[in-house]
């Protein structure tokens, strides 16, 4: 952790600690003042638990919550007005929306997702499934991209390989989006390109989540960066609302896109343990994809409107990153991957997060995939923290002769994840989901694998704060033969991991079951 960064926690955990004892200093004067306050206090907290907490939350988001006010009388019922209420950024959200339909403008008329969904485009038949996903998503303003070219990346160190390759290359363009930004070697040779391509003229946007780089990055990160004539901003600054530090409105996405041809997602942040270099919990396994060709746009599109939520003044040029300005080099382009690649089917670029709640796109996809699948569901993600829906949806595709597999980490990250993780084991385990613990390390991939035909990647964990909370994006890819490495990338990990039973879950140790039954309550504060 940097000077800066301890300084800024610092100067965080005071107030954090002046608001606690504020909040204990007055819960005591309310008491002390009479029972008649203290009544008072106690009908606020039931209004909350039968009005307030009803308002678009998730069960397990509305139980936790009532637990805390039940269990804390008076100090439950500000700990909520504090932290537990929904306050969104309005301001930021009403520009990303706004940004959102002016790229949906510019992208729909000549895409063919409505051909798709309508069955007029002969040449790329599409199935019911398929076609469902792709209904849905459009309803968001994700469109389905042909002629994109897919290449998978099944480790970090080859992800940055293939990064830096491109970035070097860049002539127009650089767009970047990370939740976290580590001081290393691999931040020290990435702001060496972003910093030598500034100079060649290239126009270079970075969008960083202040949370998310607080104990990881110099402060002077942006200040740097602007000396040499690159755009970086923070997201939803820490200092700007410290009532929501802990559990609301990151951007988690992990997006770079360059020259608006070139894109990448997946479950990299820009760190050494990404790329292998520092392994704190043995082998990072983590993935990401290129992408190449008209698919780009859907990517341009999501970091456009979340560029746009925080700075709406500066703004790249949505005609260059749309192709308007290049039309007869993409053009040549698309032509060249139409008739060179063979692995191409469809990609779609999603975006989750607050803005859509309470529908959040990614669980529904997730849940819809395995209510379709007929042969397979396999899921790579670090935690298992979801609702009883999802859970449901595991348990039905079993009991419908699906093959359903999760991998997890062995070593957990966090003692308090890993626990409420593997208490979330036992409902799945006895309805017949196989657990896959990966022994060489951290599994931090975030993928979805559907029979043959249908794979999501991104940045969204089976995790409440992934699937409610935070922003995320992804990548739907459908019919593409890159699902065949994806495949194999799976049984690669199934065949170096530990398969964990019913049987030998009931059976650990009574402390971890105490601790667990008592954590799974709070998970979705987590």
């Amino acid at each position: 952790m940097s000077g800066n960064g301890i300084i800024k926690l610092g100067v965080v955990a005071i107030f954090v600690l002046l608001e606690f004892s504020a909040l204990l200093w007055l819960v005591h004067t309310l008491r002390a003042g009479g029972f008649a306050l203290y009544i008072a206090l106690e009908l606020l907290g039931l209004f909350i638990i039968l009005f307030d907490l009803q308002k678009d939350r998730s069960p397990s988001f509305r139980y936790a919550w009532m637990l805390i006010v039940l269990l804390l009388p008076g100090l439950g019922v500000l700990f909520y007005l504090l932290w537990g209420r929904s306050r969104p950024l309005r301001k930021n959200f009403a520009a990303l929306q706004a940004s959102r339909a002016q790229n949906n403008k510019l992208l729909e008329s000549a895409n063919q997702s409505e051909a798709l969904i309508q069955g007029a485009n002969d040449s790329l038949p599409i199935s019911d499934a398929f076609r469902r996903d792709l209904t849905y998503l459009k309803g968001f303003g994700h469109l389905a991209y042909e002629d994109t070219r897919v290449e998978y990346f099944p480790s970090g160190e080859e992800w940055f390989v293939s990064l830096f390759k491109d970035i070097a290359a860049a002539k127009d363009t650089i767009l970047l989006e990370y939740y976290i930004i580590a001081d290393g070697y691999i931040w020290a040779e990435l702001k060496r390109l972003l910093i030598q391509k500034a100079r060649e003229g290239v126009k270079v946007f970075l969008l960083y989540d202040d949370l998310g780089c607080v104990t990881n990055t110099r402060r002077d990160i942006r200040q740097e960066l602007a000396s040499e004539g690159i755009h970086a901003v923070a997201f939803n600054p820490v200092f700007r609302s410290l009532s929501r530090l802990y559990i609301t409105y990151r951007t988690h996405q992990k997006i770079a896109v360059i020259d608006g041809n070139i894109g990448y997602t997946g479950g990299c942040n820009i760190g050494d343990e990404y790329a292998n270099l520092y392994d704190p919990l043995g082998y990072w396994k983590d993935v990401a994809v290129r992408l190449e060709g008209p698919g780009v746009q859907g990517l341009s599109a999501i970091f456009l409107e979340m560029w746009a939520s925080e700075q709406p003044d500066t703004t790249p040029d949505t005609a260059l990153l749309f192709g308007q300005a290049r039309a007869e080099e993409e053009a040549s382009a698309t032509a060249e991957l139409t008739s060179t690649a063979t692995n191409q089917g469809l990609v779609i670029p999603f975006a989750d997060g607050p803005v859509f709640t309470p529908d959040n796109p990614a669980e529904t996809l997730y849940r819809q995939l395995l209510n379709t699948a007929t042969e397979r569901v396999w899921m790579m993600s670090p935690f298992l923290i979801v609702e009883d829906s999802l859970l449901q949806a595991m348990s039905l595709a079993v009991n419908s002769g699906v093959d359903v597999r999760l991998l997890v980490p062995k070593r957990a990250d966090s003692w308090v994840v890993g626990n409420v993780t593997r208490y979330n084991y036992g409902q799945i385990l006895e309805r017949g989901v196989r657990i896959f613990e990966y022994s060489p390390g951290y599994v931090h991939a975030k993928t979805f694998l559907a029979d043959d035909d249908r794979a999501i990647t991104g940045s969204i964990n089976l995790d409440f704060r992934s699937l409610n909370i935070q922003f995320e994006d992804g990548c739907y890819i459908y019919r593409n033969s890159v699902i065949n490495e994806i495949a194999a990338d799976f049984e690669k990990c199934f065949a170096q991991s530990e398969e964990v039973t019913f049987e030998q879950w009931k059976q650990r140790p009574w402390i971890n079951k105490a601790a667990q039954g008592v954590l799974k309550f709070f998970a979705p504060l987590l």
